[in-house]
């Protein structure tokens, strides 16, 4: 079944909102420390999510009086807040656990707590693998870091669920000194894992922010592409330009021309122009392409 992105980040909202509540009643029911992290995190995610599709919906709607190059800017903007909200958040999951560790750790209703992880790490891992499945497709940024929260969640659910199971049977051994100080060594552990996943959001999408070129496979692929047709028109140089954001591709290429170049007219400049889409398509992205030419490189720089 195919999902657009609406739908999928609906469902995402949805989710999240059903896991916040279970894992903050269950954490307090269970006075389980990762399990109220897990809720904490989902009730975050729902905040997150629904910024997600309003901005969703604020850059379907089309503005070119106060929006002449496109609202792409709030995608990668929207992004980065989010990969920056949830880096805090296992932060303050860090500083908390080793504040319990401290404290002499924290008992724990063992039996529900093992339940809880079981269902959490089924379901979430279900809404992970339908956003997963369609975010390459769909190209979006949004469903990027949905994917990226699911996958965080279904983690930490499995941690929690294999972390339990090992604190049973710690119990079953007879080791139950041990055992207040699983729930938030389990916290520490997962929650400074998980910060390398906002640092690659952080660092993807702050790289479209501030304008950064794309991809190194993509910008080597443009700069073929131009290079080839300057030496095809005997053209004398050319100034490239290009970055990504959002899901469009801003290319920006200047030649320099003479009059032995291939290019002398206008019909001859759409011809190039033409020929360089050609030799584009394979990058599936929506592309902004601006190709100018002048006999002056101070024009170009």
């Amino acid at each position: 079944m195919k999902f657009k992105e609406s739908t999928l980040l609906g469902l995402s909202v949805s989710g999240a909102l059903l896991f916040s509540i279970m894992g903050i009643i269950w954490g307090i029911a269970a006075s389980s420390q990762m399990i109220l992290f897990d809720g904490l995190y989902s009730f975050i995610s729902l905040g997150l999510s629904g910024m997600s599709i309003s901005a969703y919906y604020f850059m379907k709607k089309e503005n070119l009086k106060q929006f002449q190059y496109g609202k792409e800017s709030i995608e990668p903007l929207i992004v980065s807040f989010k990969a920056l909200i949830i880096t805090l958040l296992c932060i303050g999951a860090a500083v908390s656990s080793i504040y319990t560790l401290w404290h002499g750790g924290r008992d724990i209703a063992l039996g529900s707590a093992l339940v809880y992880a079981v269902v959490s790490t089924i379901l979430c891992g279900g809404v992970y693998g339908v956003i997963r499945s369609r975010k390459a497709e769909e190209n979006s940024s949004f469903l990027q870091a949905e994917s990226a929260q699911w996958l965080m969640d279904t983690l930490l659910s499995a941690g929690v669920l294999g972390g339990f199971m090992f604190a049973f049977l710690l119990q079953a051994a007879g080791f139950h000194a041990v055992l207040p100080y699983v729930d938030p060594f389990m916290v520490l552990i997962i929650s400074v894992y998980f910060l390398k996943m906002p640092y690659r959001l952080l660092r993807s999408n702050g790289r479209e922010l501030i304008r950064m070129v794309p991809a190194p496979a993509t910008a080597a692929l443009i700069y073929s592409r131009a290079e080839d047709l300057l030496i095809k028109y005997k053209m004398q140089d050319m100034i490239v330009r290009t970055t990504k954001v959002g899901k469009t591709l801003y290319i920006d290429i200047d030649y320099i021309v003479d009059e032995a170049s291939g290019i002398q007219n206008v019909k001859e400049m759409d011809k190039l122009r033409m020929e360089f889409e050609a030799g584009m398509k394979q990058l599936d992205m929506e592309k902004w392409v601006t190709i100018t030419f002048t006999a002056d490189k101070y024009w170009a720089v």
